[in-house]
Formats: structure tokens, C-alpha cells, sequence
């Protein structure tokens, strides 16, 4: 059995992981997926899923974080948004590190992305920033918001591989038969999803409360993956020092 979940790194968010867990009862513990988005009240969900041996992928607020404390690290600290960050262990830092941007499941024709992929465009060929950004696509671009005449990715792909994705609240649940997203909202009140593959099995529990009511931007700093740029540099001219 494997569970895909979409989680939100919050505190009453992983009080609903704890209900999913005894809900859903997976046995297999390096069996449970998160795709992991950070944010800045908890970081709980990183300790459960190193202690649990879960598999995540790269999100754009995971990857925001990390470029934020490779700055902070470095004295620039001008962005209030990201102070959560000086209290990352040398752990969560390398935890968030190796994060991948796809989790690959051939035994089930499966795989997992925090965002989505252009379809008919190979995987070696998509853009990153994009596996963990995009929204809507357009013949071959894909496009974080909406644009005139482009459409949900996951409405225009067709395989031959399922996709299981998060990364659009606004959409909620988008089940189509090559394409499965689970974001559904729950840190805007909503409900958390997660679903028991290979049966596809859709199992959800309500948010116990909101807790943002709009969306938190990530940094733009010329590079939806800064992060894998500055990362290598950071640690060859110093790194950190813990």
C-alpha cells in the first residue's frame, strides 16, 4: 500500500497527519509520499517524515526556505517573511538539500511532482522550475497563473504515466484519469486529501481551523531554483558553520 498525501507544514496540519495516520493505517512506513510546501510556524512535518522514512519532493516553498537561509546565513536578512528560518537545524537544512523534484513509482506507472509537467514534453526536458511552479499550459508553455487560452496542465495530459501533484488550492481536488491533485486546501480551511494507491483510494479530513487566508508568495530572485545554484557555492566557500 502507498499513501500520497499533500501537506502543509503547519501545526494543526499535522495534527490532521496524525488523524491520517491512525485513519488511513499504512504499513509499509517508507511507503508514505509528502510532497512537502514549508511554512513558517512549525517544521514538525520534517522531523516526522526523516523519523518515518517518507519520500518528498521539492516544492517552491521548500526551495524559497533554502535560498532564504543560504542569505540569512550570509547576513542578508531583509526579509521578515523568512525569519523561521534561523531556527533550521543543520538536519532540516540538509533534509530540504535533497530534495528531489520528481519521485519516480514504475511499479505502479506512477509518479509524483509538486506542481505538475507540460505534457508530451519528456522528463529530462522540463524546465524545474516549472515541476514545482506550473499551473496552466498553453501548447507546450506552462504557466504558473492563468493566461488567456491556457488550460489546467492536469486537464490536457494523457499519460501514459499517473501524475500525482499539489500545488493548486484554488483548483482543489483534480482527479482525471492520468492526473491526480491532491491540494485541497487545507491551510485555507478547507480539508487535507490523500489518496491509497495502486486502488487510487481518496481518503480526507477537514482543516480544524483557517490558518492564512491568502496565499504566502516565495521569493523571486531571478530563479525559481536559486537555491540549486547558491547551494554548491554556499558550501564551498564556507558553508555553515554547525
Amino acid at each position: 500500500m502507498l499513501v500520497v498525501l499533500w501537506m502543509m507544514l503547519t501545526a494543526g496540519v499535522m495534527r490532521r497527519l496524525w488523524i491520517y495516520r491512525n485513519k488511513v493505517k499504512y504499513e509499509v512506513r517508507r511507503h508514505l509520499q509528502l510532497p512537502t510546501t514549508l511554512d513558517d510556524e512549525r517544521t514538525q512535518i520534517q522531523t516526522f517524515a526523516r523519523q518515518s522514512g517518507a519520500l518528498c519532493v521539492r516544492g517552491n516553498h521548500d526551495d524559497a526556505a533554502l535560498s532564504a537561509w543560504y542569505l540569512r546565513q550570509r547576513g542578508t536578512k531583509d526579509d521578515a517573511r523568512y525569519e523561521y528560518t534561523d531556527g533550521l537545524s543543520a538536519a532540516d537544512i540538509a533534509f530540504l538539500e535533497q530534495l528531489p523534484f520528481t519521485i519516480d513509482l514504475p511499479e505502479i506507472n506512477t509518479m509524483v511532482v509538486h506542481a505538475g509537467v507540460v505534457p508530451g514534453v519528456p522528463l529530462e526536458e522540463q524546465s524545474l522550475g516549472m515541476l514545482y511552479r506550473m499551473r496552466f499550459v498553453k501548447s507546450s508553455t506552462a504557466f504558473e497563473g492563468q493566461q488567456a487560452g491556457a488550460s489546467l496542465w492536469a486537464s490536457t495530459y494523457h499519460g501514459p504515466k499517473l501524475i500525482v501533484f499539489g500545488h493548486d488550492a484554488k483548483a482543489g481536488l483534480q482527479d482525471t484519469p492520468f492526473a491526480l491533485g491532491l491540494d485541497t486546501g487545507c491551510c485555507y480551511g478547507k480539508r487535507l486529501t490523500a489518496v491509497i494507491l495502486p486502488e487510487r483510494r481518496l481518503v480526507s479530513v477537514p482543516a480544524f481551523k483557517t490558518y492564512t487566508s491568502t496565499p504566502t508568495p516565495t521569493q523571486s530572485w531571478g530563479g525559481w531554483f536559486w537555491s540549486i545554484f547558491v547551494a554548491p557555492a554556499y558550501h564551498l566557500f564556507g558553508g555553515r558553520n554547525d
